[in-house]
């Protein structure tokens, strides 16, 4: 699974990202989730970060992929528990085929933050 930027409609038409978001995040040293805010006045409006994660072999070139908006109200929700920490559930996933060379330029990318623009 790898966290990158993405376009998303439904955040589009909510004029989404704005301050105070909430998203998940998977990655970092320990390959885990984390819940982040939004520190910034306003994002790239329906830029916002999102989850892929392979879910079928190459195909003729293709993989299948998994590809879910990481806002909190769109592709997940996310709740604070009592104590501190977070609770994050994934309600919503769309299928797409991608070109394998496409895969593994997400894949192969690191990045050493996340910063919504």
């Amino acid at each position: 699974m790898v966290c990158r930027t993405s376009f998303c409609k439904s955040c589009y038409q909510k004029g989404r990202p704005t301050h105070d978001d909430v998203y998940l995040l998977y990655g970092g040293t320990k390959q885990g989730y984390r819940v982040e805010t939004n520190e910034q006045t306003r994002g790239k409006r329906g830029f916002t970060p999102h989850l892929f994660e392979k879910i079928e072999k190459v195909k003729a070139g293709m993989v299948v992929v998994k590809k879910r908006c990481a806002m909190h109200g769109c592709g997940v929700i996310v709740q604070s528990v009592e104590g501190g920490g977070h609770t994050y559930y994934l309600v919503r996933d769309t299928i797409i085929n991608m070109k394998l060379k496409d895969w593994l330029g997400l894949t192969k990318f690191t990045d050493s933050g996340y910063e919504i623009y």
